[in-house]
């Protein structure tokens, strides 16, 4: 009876990991249905770019591609982050929009901007995230 309970606990308490991935036609894969590349989820109102800056990956894995056909070794896709930064002018200063890649929606090895998190910046502090905080700051201005 004793083999039998801790048989069952084992398997009750293992866990398997199931990671999707999508294959390109090129022998490339790219994570799919990944929810969060980052950890956005850590980045918090009052933190300056340096600090956020620390805890985004500035270098993102996306997926892996076959570099070598003799070997079958795969080397890491990875992409830069932020992808890309603007500029907007108010009456009050300047402000500065880091859009982060965070997240997969379509593994396809482009960027969208639905899979971009904007990130906005007032005198060097985190002021605000997200799309809809994004749009009523350009509509305030």
């Amino acid at each position: 009876m004793k083999k039998w309970t801790v048989l069952f606990l084992s398997l009750l308490l293992s866990g398997c990991v199931y990671t999707e991935v999508e294959v390109a036609p090129n022998d490339s894969f790219f994570l799919k249905n990944q929810k969060n590349l980052t950890k956005i989820q850590l980045v918090k109102t009052g933190m300056t770019y340096q600090e956020v800056g620390a805890i985004m990956e500035t270098q993102l894995k996306t997926g892996y591609r076959k570099s070598d056909e003799v070997t079958g070794a795969y080397e890491i896709l990875a992409m830069k982050n932020p992808q890309r930064t603007e500029t907007l002018k108010g009456r009050d200063g300047t402000y500065t929009v880091a859009y982060y890649y965070t997240h997969v929606k379509n593994a396809d090895g482009l960027v969208a901007d639905d899979e971009l998190t904007p990130l906005v910046f007032f005198d060097n502090k985190l002021i605000s995230k997200g799309w809809d905080a994004l749009f009523k700051l350009k509509n305030s201005l």
